[in-house]
């Protein structure tokens, strides 16, 4: 079981889940991206006991829904990591001016 935050961002699913990785490094957050193409990664601090794990995907109303998820249930620590990666996403993405969507991920075959 974990606890969720879910915002919901007006940018392609792409844009929002690069975003998010640069808002995590710029924290000094370590973010392992664990599933390129379905933009899934795991986020956390080094030495600490909880982690966040973060999706985007398509709400398929042009907006995109990022999922964060922290363990232990109840970790103060995740949370408010939560909290700041969704915040930092939110105003970078908030600043740009509508980027392009990035280009489709290379296919296999």
């Amino acid at each position: 079981m974990s606890t969720t935050r879910i915002a919901t961002l007006e940018a392609h699913p792409d844009t929002v889940f690069e975003t998010m990785l640069d808002a995590a490094d710029e924290m000094g957050v370590l973010a392992h991206v664990v599933d390129q193409r379905r933009r899934q990664a795991e986020l956390r601090r080094e030495g600490k006991g909880y982690r966040v794990s973060a999706s985007v995907t398509d709400n398929g109303w042009g907006q995109s829904v990022l999922h964060l998820s922290w363990t232990p249930p109840g970790s103060s620590g995740g949370g408010k990591l939560a909290k700041r990666v969704a915040k930092a996403t939110r105003r970078t993405l908030d600043g740009m001016d509508a980027p392009p969507p990035p280009a489709p991920p290379p296919t296999d075959g």
